[in-house]
């Protein structure tokens, strides 16, 4: 593999694979099933690989009569893949050559070019140009003109398509899902209308952008602090069905940074007076629901009995506000130097004609329901996944009902 002149091959991304034909790609490894015997009486082998177009991993089928790369492959690790098909869905199968290799960035002007389909565009031009340096210099010059005017500065509220944009956000959760892979959630307290929402997390998902940071990149985001205001530059922008996918590679024109940007601090204040105060109004016109007929996340009315609440005083819990542990103690060790959240909870046993359920209830509601006391009354609710069931508000069950 070592002898073949990489400027001749063209590289493509995952989430560009058709069902015909045969590509090469570059991807990182995240796990690997030894081989096992097949029918056939061959072997198989199979890679579970990602790279920065796609959401989900995908499976690389490798079928030798030997049992060949042998302690060859590394988990995290990147390696070039050549001729691969897809068989169906996240399958794919090697081409019977079983060509791979390590990816070496430096070891080629390829690999040190990260727009393989503008690479492959310009391939006639490239192949005329014999110092590999003069080639790599002509592609890096290439995609800065080309992308330098497209960083325009966009809240989650206008992205649509896929585009490279510059954003600023409050950073809200730190997803770590590989040593060069790290997931970060942002928001910007606006709402993009053309996502369906179908999450129930803290914030929905149509006001949420998940940006993939691989790489260096990723060594820097392990290292960012919740809640936090920071811009990124050079974020590739995927709009999908329930959700916005963003991406930032390594690359000299991708950057994250932290900011002090005073209208994000505005836009959470009227956000949170919005969460905390909401009118009758609001609530008047939303359907009773049974507790136990809830089976998806998202806002809901139901009109229950009160059985009892525990524990009696209720229960103070400690939340890390940059790896989101909980615990009882203040001073427990989650190898974080960040300050604890304080949060006071109750739990609810609650009964309605469709039978029994417990709710939660945090803070500012916990204690005003120690404060009612009443048997029946409407709860506002917010149901998650996990079957967990959180009071959003609470309102007195009116004499005439």
């Amino acid at each position: 593999m070592n002898n073949l002149s990489k400027k001749q091959i063209c590289f493509t991304k995952i989430a560009n694979i058709s069902s015909t034909g045969y590509y090469n790609i570059k991807c990182t490894v995240l796990n690997i099933y030894d081989w096992i015997p097949t029918k056939a009486k061959d072997y198989v082998m199979t890679l579970k690989v990602i790279d920065d177009s796609i959401d989900l991993p995908i499976f690389i089928k490798i079928f030798s009569p030997l049992k060949i790369f042998i302690n060859y492959f590394k988990i995290n690790k990147s390696y070039l893949v050549y001729g691969v098909k897809k068989y169906k869905d996240s399958f794919f199968i090697l081409s019977k050559e079983n060509k791979i290799e390590e990816h070496l960035k430096t070891n080629d002007a390829l690999e040190e070019y990260n727009d393989e389909e503008n690479f492959c565009k310009n391939k006639n031009y490239n192949d005329q140009v014999n110092n590999k340096s003069q080639v790599m210099q002509i592609n890096k010059e290439n995609i800065f003109l080309n992308k330098k005017e497209f960083f325009l500065l966009k809240e989650i509220k206008d992205l649509s398509s896929i585009e490279y944009i510059k954003f600023i956000g409050k950073l809200i959760n730190i997803q770590e899902e590989s040593n060069n892979l790290i997931i970060l959630s942002f928001i910007d307290y606006t709402v993009n209308p053309l996502i369906v929402n179908v999450n129930g997390g803290r914030y929905d998902n149509n006001m949420v952008l998940f940006v993939k940071v691989w790489d260096k990149l990723a060594i820097l985001a392990k290292n960012l602090e919740i809640d936090n205001i920071y811009t990124l530059e050079n974020v590739k922008i995927h709009v999908k069905f329930n959700v916005i996918i963003g991406t930032l590679s390594d690359t000299p024109l991708s950057k994250i940074y932290k900011s002090d940007s005073s209208f994000i601090s505005e836009r959470e204040k009227e956000y949170l007076a919005k969460c905390i105060d909401f009118s009758c109004d609001h609530y008047k016109n939303m359907k009773i629901t049974n507790i136990n007929d809830i089976k998806e996340s998202g806002y809901y009315k139901i009109k229950v009995n009160m059985i009892k609440y525990f524990p009696e005083n209720g229960k103070i819990l400690y939340l890390c506000k940059k790896c989101k542990i909980i615990n009882e103690v203040y001073s427990f060790d989650c190898n974080c130097k960040n300050d604890k959240i304080t949060i006071f909870t109750l739990k609810y046993q609650v009964k309605d004609e469709s039978g029994e359920n417990i709710v939660v209830c945090v803070n500012k509601i916990a204690k005003k329901m120690l404060k009612i006391n009443v048997n029946e009354m409407y709860l506002y609710i917010k149901s998650k996944k996990m079957n967990k069931i959180f009071v959003h508000e609470v309102k007195k069950i009116p004499e005439k009902f």
